[in-house]
C-alpha cells in the first residue's frame, strides 16, 4: 500500500517480518510509536481490553496493491466507547470529520497526516474556541452539558461566592453579566464582578444621605419591602406611618429620592386628591380634612360614627349598598348633586336586558326576586311565585334545578323567558317524524306522557287497529315499537306505523308450518291473550281423534314428541299422520 510503499523490495522484508516467523505486533508498534505510546498510557482505541488483544495485521494487513486503504472501518456502526471518550448529548450526531481535522490536532507531525483519527484531546477546548477566553476553568462540565452549551445546566451560582437570593434569583444573567467585546470577540464577564456593595450594581436612589449600606432599611426579596427592623424608623418622625401608608413606596411621597427636603402633610388634600372636590366643606372650613369619614386603613372604609349619617337621606344604606364606595354612586365626586333612585336600572345595568319586562312594558324592578341582603345570584324567586307563571311547576319538573331550564345564552346571560311552553322546547323529541299526527297532534308529549315521569305512559291503544288485550296489556311499548340495529346494538330505531298484526311477526313460531292455513297462522285458534300462553283453548274433538276414554288423561308430550326436523331444528309434532293403535302402542 502507498504508506509502505518505501519499504518495498526483499531487502525491506526484515523491517516488518521476523525471519521464519509472521508479522509481530513488535515490529508495527516500532514503526507506529504514537499508538505504542498510547498504548502504554492506556489511552485511545488500540488500549481497550477487547482491541489490545488482537493482532495488528488481524485488523491492517498489507500485499493488496498500492491502493489499497489498511485503516478501513465501518464509521456509522463504529463503537467510540473503545476509544475512551464516549459520544454524550449532540457529539452522537456530529460527523466524524467535524472533530478529526487538522485544525483540532496539536501535535505537529501527526497534523500532517491525512484522513488521520489520532491526535485529538479530550480537553473542550481542543476542539471548541473558549468563550470565556481563559477567565474561567478550563473543565467546561463544570457548568455546561454535551447537550446544551448555552444553557450552563451544571452551574449553581449558589456555590459561588456570591449566592443568589431573593429578587436576584429571577434577573436574567446579562443584567449583572455585561456583554462586551475582548479580543475583537464577543466577550461575557463572568469572574471579577465586583459585589461587595449593593451600588457596584444598582444607582444609590438617595445619593449617599443614608450611606452605602442598603441593607439596612432594604433587603433583597424587593426594593419597596424594608427589612424588619432596619436602621430607619419613621414613627420617630413627625408622620409615623399607619394603615396603607405603611406600604406606600418612599418615591410616592419622597420625590426624587430626596428624603432631606420637607413634606406638608397638615391635611390629607396635601398629597390626595379632593375626589369631592370640596363639596364636603362646612359653611365654616376652607377646606374638609378626609378624616372625618375616611381613615389610613381603606379608602373605602368609613369611619363608624362619622359627621355624615346617609340614613337620613332619601336613600338609607342597607345590606351590600354600606360597603360601596360613594363615587360609584356619585359618579362626578359632587355629593350634592341629586341621584335618581327610583329603580334598581337607574344604577344597575339590566342584568336581563330587559327580558322581564312587565305587559305595560315598563322595567320589572328587581327587588321583585333579589335583596339587597344578599349577592345579586342569590333570588328571592319561590316556588309559590313560579306557581303564579305561566308555566306552574307540576311533576318531576319540582324536583328540577332552575339551570336545567334557564341556561345560559350565547351572551353568557341566564335565560329566564321561553316562547313556548311545549315540551320540546326544553326536551329532545325522539318520536320525531315516526309517530303519526293523528296520536302526535302538535308534538304534544302529553298525548302519551305526564309530568310525573317519562316512563309513565297512558295511551289508549284501542284508538289504533290493534287493541291490547291479555298480556299486551302489561308489555312495555318499547318491546313492540322499538328495534334495535342488527350491527350496532346501541342504535335503535322506532316504529310505530306499518307494524304487522300477526302473533308471528313478533312472536317466535314454535309450531312451524303445521297449522298454516292459506300459508297463514292463527295462534288464536289454540292460544288466548288473556290467559298463559301455555294454557290451550284447543278442543281435540274437532280432530280426526277424538279423546276418549283413557286418552283424555293423557298428557299432551305422551303422544305428540319432539323430533328433528331437516333443517335441523327440533319441534313437537301435533299434526300426526299416522294415529292407529298400533302406531303408538307396540
Amino acid at each position: 500500500m502507498k504508506a509502505h510503499s518505501k519499504l518495498e523490495g526483499s531487502s525491506n522484508c526484515t523491517k516488518c517480518h521476523d525471519l521464519g516467523n509472521k508479522v509481530t505486533d513488535k515490529k508495527c508498534l516500532d514503526c507506529h510509536k504514537e499508538i505504542r505510546t498510547l498504548i502504554y498510557q492506556k489511552r485511545g482505541y488500540h488500549a481497550n481490553s477487547a482491541v489490545k488483544s488482537k493482532s495488528c495485521i488481524s485488523c491492517h494487513s498489507d500485499h493488496h496493491g498500492y491502493e489499497f486503504d489498511a485503516i478501513r472501518f465501518d464509521e456509522k456502526n463504529f463503537d467510540h466507547n473503545k476509544t475512551g471518550y464516549e459520544l454524550e448529548g449532540k457529539h452522537k450526531y456530529t460527523d466524524c470529520r467535524e472533530c478529526h481535522k487538522s485544525s483540532n490536532i496539536s501535535d505537529s507531525k501527526i497534523k500532517k497526516r491525512y484522513k488521520t483519527y489520532l491526535g485529538l484531546q479530550s480537553k473542550c477546548t481542543s476542539c471548541h474556541t473558549d468563550y470565556h477566553q481563559g477567565t474561567l476553568s478550563q473543565t467546561c462540565t463544570k457548568c455546561h452539558t454535551m447537550y446544551d452549551f448555552k444553557k450552563a445546566s451544571n452551574f449553581d451560582h449558589n456555590k459561588t461566592k456570591y449566592p443568589l437570593k431573593g429578587a436576584h434569583s429571577k434577573v436574567d444573567c446579562k443584567e449583572c453579566h455585561a456583554k462586551t467585546t475582548r479580543n475583537n470577540k464577543e466577550f461575557q464577564v463572568f469572574a471579577g464582578v465586583k459585589h461587595a456593595n449593593c451600588t457596584n450594581c444598582h444607582k444609590d436612589q438617595h445619593n449617599g444621605q443614608f450611606g452605602t449600606n442598603c441593607t439596612k432599611c432594604h433587603n433583597n426579596e424587593s426594593w419597596t419591602s424594608f427589612s424588619s427592623g432596619s436602621g430607619f424608623d419613621h414613627d420617630v418622625t413627625r408622620f409615623p406611618l399607619r394603615g396603607k401608608h405603611v406600604s406606600v413606596a418612599c418615591d410616592k411621597c419622597h420625590k426624587n429620592g430626596d428624603f432631606s427636603q420637607k413634606i406638608n402633610f397638615t391635611n390629607c388634600v396635601d398629597c390626595h386628591t379632593d375626589h369631592h372636590d370640596g363639596a364636603m366643606k362646612l359653611p365654616t372650613e376652607k377646606i374638609t380634612d378626609c378624616k372625618r369619614c375616611h381613615n389610613v386603613n381603606s379608602w373605602k372604609n368609613l369611619i363608624v360614627g362619622n359627621d355624615f349619617d346617609h340614613d337620613k337621606t332619601d336613600f338609607p344604606l342597607v345590606g351590600r349598598h354600606v360597603g360601596v364606595s360613594c363615587v360609584k354612586c356619585h359618579k362626578s365626586g359632587d355629593l350634592k348633586k341629586a341621584v335618581n333612585f327610583s329603580n334598581c336600572a337607574d344604577c344597575h345595568d339590566d342584568y336581563h336586558d330587559g327580558e322581564l319586562k312587565l305587559a305595560t312594558e315598563t322595567v320589572t324592578d328587581c327587588k321583585r326576586c333579589h335583596t339587597v341582603e344578599k349577592a345579586f345570584t342569590s333570588s328571592s324567586f319561590s316556588f309559590v311565585d313560579h306557581e303564579k307563571s305561566k308555566f306552574p311547576l307540576k311533576g318531576a319538573h319540582v324536583a328540577t334545578p332552575c339551570f336545567s331550564c334557564h341556561k345560559k345564552t350565547n351572551d353568557k346571560r341566564w335565560n329566564f323567558k321561553f316562547t313556548s311552553q311545549k315540551c320540546v322546547e326544553c326536551h329532545d323529541d325522539i318520536h320525531k317524524n315516526t309517530i303519526s299526527e293523528k296520536f302526535y297532534p302538535d308534538q304534544k308529549c302529553q298525548s302519551c306522557h305526564n309530568e310525573n315521569g317519562w316512563s309513565d305512559i297512558k295511551f289508549d291503544h284501542s284508538a289504533t287497529n290493534f287493541k291490547l288485550l291479555g298480556k299486551h296489556q302489561t308489555v312495555s311499548c318499547r318491546e313492540c315499537h322499538f328495534e334495535k340495529n342488527s350491527s350496532n346494538s346501541n342504535v335503535t330505531k322506532q316504529v310505530f306505523v306499518g307494524l304487522n298484526k300477526e302473533c308471528v311477526s313478533c312472536h317466535q313460531n314454535f309450531h312451524g308450518d303445521q297449522f298454516e292455513i292459506n300459508g297463514e297462522t292463527d295462534c288464536k285458534r289454540c292460544h288466548n291473550s288473556d290467559l298463559d300462553w301455555k294454557i290451550l283453548t284447543f278442543n281435540h274433538d274437532n280432530t280426526n281423534f277424538s279423546l276418549s276414554g283413557a286418552h283424555e288423561k293423557v298428557a299432551c308430550s305422551e303422544c305428540h314428541k319432539p323430533s328433528v326436523q331437516s333443517d335441523g331444528k327440533t319441534m313437537v309434532r301435533y299434526k300426526i299422520k299416522n294415529y292407529q293403535c298400533i302406531d303408538c302402542h307396540y
